[in-house]
């Protein structure tokens, strides 16, 4: 099966070989979005423990000269 594709002056032809059904990604396709989603989950859970430890104080008056 081929498909063209014509673009301006040009024209491009697509052979597909054929279709596959969908299935999960291998690990070095999905590398870069696992590990996105493991440094969010460590970052919640450290602001969470900081915020267990430390209280937080806000300068009103230094907050609404930067906002203004």
């Amino acid at each position: 099966m081929f498909q063209e594709i014509h673009h301006g002056d040009s024209t491009q032809v697509v052979v597909v070989n054929a279709i596959l059904p969908p299935e999960p990604k291998r690990i070095h396709e999905a590398r870069g979005i696992i590990v996105a989603d493991y440094q969010d989950y460590l970052e919640k859970q450290w602001v969470t423990e900081l915020r267990s430890k430390y209280s937080v104080l806000i300068n009103e008056e230094a907050l609404n000269k930067i906002i203004l």
